[in-house]
């Protein structure tokens, strides 16, 4: 029985140094393309996939390569998660802007306000620009925030941000695009 093959290669703009050193062209069946990740699929094919069992080559769909703007073009919204109080979202590089894989996010909060105790699927890394506060870890323990601090909070990790200075609390946080 004839098994439909999909050859993919990367496109120029994704090659590295690496892909001198050896080919990169690889094939999966159509089978294994409708059980993969749909992030997996969003890293080999970019924002266009192969129809299964097309055969051929898949080409990236080019997408901007360079986006540049100035955080205070995007508007400052509320949290609006339970638990959240003073607490405020700038997606910087969104779902708006039609990122690949992350987003960029500016989060303020509010003298004495916090972020929910929470927790989500995904990790997240972030760099506080401005302000004090404290991070609470699963265990309630309160680590230091100040300018600078640069910290990474692992998948299903609780944890809260909260404001204990007397300016707002800023950071940028960095999350993986999920929706594929």
């Amino acid at each position: 029985m004839a098994v439909d093959r999909i050859r993919h290669t990367k496109p120029a703009s994704q090659r590295s140094f690496l892909d001198e050193l050896e080919p990169i062209p690889y094939e999966i069946t159509a089978e294994e393309l409708a059980s993969m990740d749909p992030r997996m699929r969003r890293i080999l094919f970019g924002h266009e996939e192969p129809e299964p069992g097309a055969g051929g080559r898949a080409e990236k769909q080019e997408s901007a390569r360079m986006l540049i703007k100035h955080f205070s073009e995007v508007a400052l919204e509320d949290a609006n998660m339970d638990g959240a109080e003073g607490a405020e979202i700038r997606w910087i590089l969104g779902p708006k802007d039609d990122m690949p894989h992350f987003f960029l996010r500016q989060v303020e909060v509010r003298p004495g306000g916090n972020t929910p105790h929470h927790q989500h699927p995904y990790e997240h890394e972030f760099y506080v620009l401005a302000g004090s506060g404290a991070l609470l870890d699963p265990e309630g323990n309160a680590h230091e925030l100040r300018p600078g601090a640069v910290g990474y909070i692992a998948a299903d990790e609780l944890h809260q941000f909260r404001n204990t200075g007397q300016d707002a609390l800023k950071f940028l946080c960095l999350i993986p695009r999920l929706d594929g």
